[in-house]
């Protein structure tokens, strides 16, 4: 057999084995909710005092460079929080590390979970390191770590993996990863929280950066044996303009996401779907800058979507927060949580908990972790500048 039949073969061979692979990674291959039901937005009662609080999660600094937290509420009361940090970003000693709070005691000592070392163990396979996460629960009151790790090269050859807790974070198990695509498997990336949580499915936003750009969904079983994971991925838009989805979910299960844009028109952009999570329109773009930067939306019970954002087309030298009373075609400037030229406030992650009040986690210059919590009085007081109308 000649040297190109070899190769030809060899290739066919490849893909057969990881179509194979990918498809026997999950008993029942789980499908995309063609109908989504929406969790009702959170009820607030409007007599609430004004409140605002801010701290550091990371008060000693516990790594040179940190980033890219996520924060979820605890199925017992409370909250965690998850982020990266090592000697820099794509370092070999990045870690995920993880932090509770209850009630008014301060977050508890960041502790690692996961870093290369214990990845390349528990997964079997070579990691290089490990980058962004995302950590949620679900309707069964476990806990869900989605990472991000690389074995070559930078964020382009990354994939997924996830570990479960069963114990709101005092334990977890081993890395599970996750094969998304019988062809490489390269460059599924995570930052953004679900969107929704149903006893059948949670989606979790996530996007590809090789050779092209664009948003994706991978769905998870909610229910049964956590140590079987099922899952299924679609794609929100296609080309190469847009990544790091945020969605939410508003009246009429109208589910909007919200997008990173990689083009040199640094605008924001959102794509819809109307009651079909598996159907999405063409991104149309916002009144809205962004410097290639990560934001976060949440969806009121008075029909407002909130915006957190990096409010610059070159910079992330601030934060800011916007409302939409019209489901997203329009916004208004409401607050600024962060200023500074020069400085770096990024990759915000942002909750409404079950009492109303919103959470946000954030890279604070790069040397902590941000936690900003306030409700809605204290939102409905803020006003900025008319130039930043």
């Amino acid at each position: 057999m000649s040297w190109p039949a070899r190769f030809f073969c060899m290739g066919v061979a490849l893909v057969l084995w990881g179509w194979a692979f990918w498809q026997g990674n999950c008993a029942h291959p789980l499908p995309g909710p063609k109908a989504f039901r929406a969790t009702p937005p959170v009820a607030v009662q409007s007599n609430e005092p004004a409140f605002f609080q801010r701290a550091f999660i990371d008060p000693q600094e516990t790594a040179a460079f940190v980033h890219a937290s996520t924060i979820c509420e605890l199925p017992g009361g409370g909250f965690c929080a998850a982020w990266y940090g090592g000697t820099r970003e794509g370092a070999g000693d990045v870690a995920i590390s993880f932090s509770k709070k209850i009630g008014e005691e301060p977050w508890t000592t960041p502790r690692s979970i996961v870093n290369r070392e214990t990845a390349r163990a528990e997964l079997s396979r070579y990691v290089r390191k490990v980058g962004n996460s995302v950590i949620f629960a679900d309707s069964h009151k476990r806990l869900w770590l989605v990472y991000v790790s690389i074995a070559l090269g930078g964020w382009s050859g990354s994939s997924l993996n996830v570990k479960i807790s069963e114990d709101e974070g005092a334990t977890w198990t081993a890395s599970r990863h996750l094969t998304l695509s019988p062809f490489l498997n390269q460059s599924e990336l995570v930052r953004c929280k679900p969107f929704s949580i149903t006893e059948e499915a949670i989606g979790v936003p996530i996007y590809q950066e090789f050779v092209r750009r664009f948003p994706e969904i991978v769905w998870f079983s909610g229910s049964g044996d956590a140590a079987r994971v099922c899952w299924s991925k679609q794609r929100i838009a296609g080309g190469n303009s847009y990544i790091q989805p945020t969605v939410v979910c508003s009246e009429g299960n109208q589910l909007q996401a919200f997008l990173r844009d990689c083009t040199m028109t640094h605008t924001l952009a959102v794509s819809d779907s109307s009651g079909d999570a598996n159907s999405w329109q063409k991104p149309r773009r916002l009144a809205l800058p962004n410097p290639g930067s990560g934001l976060d939306a949440v969806s009121l019970a008075d029909g407002r979507l909130l915006m957190v954002f990096n409010d610059s087309s070159k910079r992330r030298e601030n934060l800011r927060l916007a409302v939409s009373r019209d489901k997203g075609q329009t916004w208004q400037r409401v607050a600024t949580l962060e200023a500074e030229a020069g400085e770096d406030f990024s990759y915000p992650c942002m909750i409404q908990d079950r009492a109303g009040r919103i959470h946000i986690v954030y890279s604070w210059k790069h040397k902590h972790i941000q936690h900003v919590v306030f409700n809605l009085a204290w939102l409905d007081r803020q006003t900025v500048p008319d130039s930043k109308r």
